[in-house]
């Protein structure tokens, strides 16, 4: 908090005197001679006098000392052997008029400090400042070289409160922290968190140096701390990382609540291992942040704090908010992309000339940071601009390796590619699948795309591999910049099976990789997949597949994406197939809309983070479900709700979604038709896959006469900018415009009362039903 009055100041430095001198915690102000004082402290050796004031006055500073005197004088007259001390603190330093005042008046038993000075007894926080601002602040880093002293220009962005659908600035949470509220910040990999973590530090670190209060900001790199388990421990170990000596004092002075939390990626703080059971999974979660839990809880109620990491690293909000320990007020706040007026700016600062991003590349900071100043969007956007992003990836890495042949003719753009592609199976192994990687993985993926050591030339290639951006600079660690890439990337060695089995597992390198998988390929690489074999499908045998599978009893997580080529591709096994233990996370499951039955697989034990299991008339064509978990079921609103004959009684639902989004709510709210049916599409497209969704399944679940208006209203959301048009191989494909991200967020969470444009143009097309 700032000190709005003397009065406020006085508790401060109370509050600083009680941790200083531990035997006096219950001391303070004092009624001495029938005056009151600002501070008596008595310890076991020392009696302390305190006065405080905000002025900079010298005959305040000689009329305080004089009192301070006389306490000193009175207390040596008496019986006491203890000695006596006085101290008169200034809210800022000292001026030199104060300081001779109060040597003159006080006789050289009255110490003049300044609040910071006062302060420093329990921890030297310019001190703190000067080692902390050494070290790396999460994964900040320069986007060029991967410097993690990089100083560049904090460009403001807009985060949506879940809470309330509005929108905070940084100076909002600036102002709130120094409060005492709370905040959980979420948001993908790139998004800006770091970075606002790290403005947050720097204006709480220029409010105290102002003497705008006793509370300083701790920035904490949540990697650096995997496998503890106490919060005193994870202080002292970020003290050791940084160089601050005085470890015990940082964790003084967060018991005694001076601290200000900025606590970065909760979910990069340990490896978790693979599971078929969701509660072992919450377990294992929520022991991981055992430290992180207990810090948050004991840290006093009037401090505030900041924990932030990826939204999909929790199953629900519930188990967030329990893991973590966070207050019941404490704010979610949702950090999305950037608006079109901040790309062109922050473009503008990086590269120092306009350029033109397509809709479909993710527009993070860090993403956009890595493409721009690696000249990917140099001859502008061309046709990059009518595809989607699986197409658009794909054509952007066939253009960035023939570049990187050429510079390094040694090796070939395809080649160089495939290396990349093996990698991007490797990183299922890594919590979020996409890194780290380590300099013996990237070296390994060369050896068994090329057969060969890297030489000298080759290392120096894989060092600047596109795709990849720097994780950890001590250990030239890498990570993929964007998960989309990453799918792109992974679908090379699925579809490598898909074509030609036999010969795939034949390739030690390729089941080596395959093995060490523990999660899900992901919708990207499927669809990339199912692509790719288009022209194929006729000849793709879904029964040999599994029969060749069956026999490599170690490749239980690929059988999980195969599975999901069958569902995505339409591949119809004609033999029973069992899938078992596989987990389809941060993937939206719609059996339903697959143009063949899929009534032979079985899917057993399985973990599915979202399904829709379609209209009622689609219920036969469904597989079967064994025993599996569904996190959330988006279209049905209990378990008696759902086909019994394809869904058996040990089936466990966590959550039925409600009210908006879910498509029979939004065709039961009292809109008008034209509303419900723009709400329906912007649920199905943005919420359920931003990957875009083909223009049948747009109309799937409507009745006739609804089926009949939707073209009206797509012509509307395509008009107005939020859907964009994709023809390919698999027909028309309706994407949406990421930059729209949070205004579709917030129109789908207060349809009623947001007043968007777009439902006032959607009430007109039709009459209210």
């Amino acid at each position: 908090m700032s000190y709005e009055s003397d009065s406020f100041f006085e508790d401060e430095v109370r509050r600083i005197a009680r941790a200083r001198w531990p035997a006096a915690a219950y001391d303070g102000a004092a009624i001495v001679s029938g005056r009151e004082r600002d501070g008596l402290f008595e310890t076991e050796e020392v009696v302390h006098f305190v006065e405080a004031t905000t002025s900079k006055r010298a005959d305040k500073a000689k009329e305080d000392t004089k009192k301070l005197f006389s306490l000193i004088s009175t207390h040596q007259r008496s019986d006491s052997v203890k000695g006596a001390v006085g101290w008169f603190v200034t809210q800022v330093e000292p001026t030199a008029d104060q300081r001779e005042a109060v040597r003159t008046a006080g006789k050289n038993q009255v110490k003049c400090v300044s609040f910071a000075q006062f302060q420093q007894a329990v921890i030297d926080v310019p001190d703190y400042f000067a080692k902390r601002e050494n070290h790396l602040f999460g994964s900040v880093a320069d986007p060029t070289s991967g410097d993690t002293n990089f100083q560049g220009e904090y460009l403001p962005l807009d985060f949506l409160s879940a809470d309330s659908a509005d929108i905070v600035g940084i100076e909002h949470i600036c102002n709130d922290l120094r409060e005492g509220k709370s905040y959980v910040m979420l948001g993908d990999y790139g998004a800006g968190k770091s970075m606002t973590l790290r403005e947050l530090y720097y204006r709480l670190r220029n409010e105290y140096r102002l003497g705008s209060g006793s509370l300083f900001p701790v920035y904490l790199n949540l990697r650096e701390h995997s496998g503890q388990d106490d919060p005193a421990e994870l202080l002292e170990r970020h003290a050791r990382k940084i160089g601050f000596d005085k470890a015990g004092c940082l964790v003084s002075a967060w018991r005694a609540g001076f601290v200000i939390l900025l606590i970065d990626g909760f979910d990069e703080i340990t490896s978790l291992g693979i599971s078929t059971r969701r509660d072992r999974l919450k377990e294992a979660r929520r022991r991981s942040l055992e430290a992180v839990r207990q810090l948050i809880s004991q840290t006093p109620r009037k401090v505030g704090f900041v924990v932030a990491g990826r939204e999909h690293f929790f199953s629900t909000p519930a188990e967030r908010s329990s893991a973590l320990g966070v207050r019941r007020d404490t704010q979610t706040l949702m950090l999305g992309e950037l608006s079109p007026k901040q790309v062109s700016k922050y473009i503008k600062a990086i590269s120092g000339e306009s350029k033109i991003v397509p809709d479909w590349v993710p527009t993070r900071p860090l993403l956009l940071s890595y493409l721009i100043t690696r000249g990917i969007f140099q001859g502008g956007s061309g046709v990059l601009a009518s595809i989607d992003a699986i197409d658009g990836w794909n054509l952007l890495l066939d253009d960035i390796f023939d570049r990187e042949a050429k510079i390094s003719p040694s090796l070939d753009g395809p080649t160089l590619r495939n290396i990349l592609e093996r990698l991007a199976t490797m990183s299922r192994a890594t919590p979020d699948g996409l890194g780290p990687l380590s300099q013996a993985q990237i070296k390994d993926a060369y050896r068994q795309i090329c057969d060969a050591e890297p030489d000298d030339q080759a290392d120096l290639l894989l060092q600047r591999l596109p795709g990849l951006g720097i994780y950890r600079h001590e250990d030239e660690s890498r990570t993929f910049v964007d998960i989309e890439l990453a799918g792109v990337c992974r679908a090379k060695d699925i579809l490598d099976f898909i074509v030609n089995p036999h010969g795939t597992l034949q390739d030690d390198g390729w089941k080596n990789a395959m093995r060490s998988v523990n999660a899900f390929a992901g919708k990207t690489a499927i669809v990339k997949v199912t692509r790719s074999i288009s022209n194929i499908r006729s000849t793709v045998d879904a029964d040999g597949l599994f029969h060749c599978l069956n026999k490599s009893t170690d490749l239980e997580v690929f059988r999980g994406d195969v599975a999901m080529v069958c569902v995505e591709g339409s591949l119809e096994p004609r033999r029973g197939v069992t899938i078992e233990n596989a987990m389809y996370e941060q993937y939206v499951f719609s059996p339903a809309e697959c143009i063949t039955t899929l009534t032979n697989i079985t899917f057993n034990n399985c973990i599915f983070e979202s399904i829709e299991v379609g209209p009622q008339d689609a219920t036969e064509k469904l597989p079967s479900f064994e025993g599996c978990l569904f996190n959330l079921v988006v279209d049905r609103i209990s378990r008696t709700d759902m086909p019994s004959s394809k869904f058996d009684a040990s089936c466990e639902y966590e959550k039925f979604a409600e009210h908006i989004k879910t498509q029979n709510s939004i065709m039961s709210a009292n809109f008008s038709i034209g509303e419900k049916l723009v709400l329906t599409i912007l649920r199905k497209v943005f919420m359920q896959s931003l990957s875009g969704r083909s223009e049948s399944a747009l109309v799937r679940g409507l009745d006739l006469n609804q089926r009949a208006l939707v073209p009206d209203a797509i012509k509307l959301l395509s008009q107005t900018g939020l859907l964009t048009l994709y023809t390919g191989g698999d027909g028309n494909v309706w994407i949406p415009v990421r930059k729209k991200l949070d205004r579709v967020r917030n129109i789908l969470a207060s349809p009623s009362t947001c007043g968007d444009e777009i439902l006032i143009e959607a009430k007109k097309l039709y009459s209210k039903q």
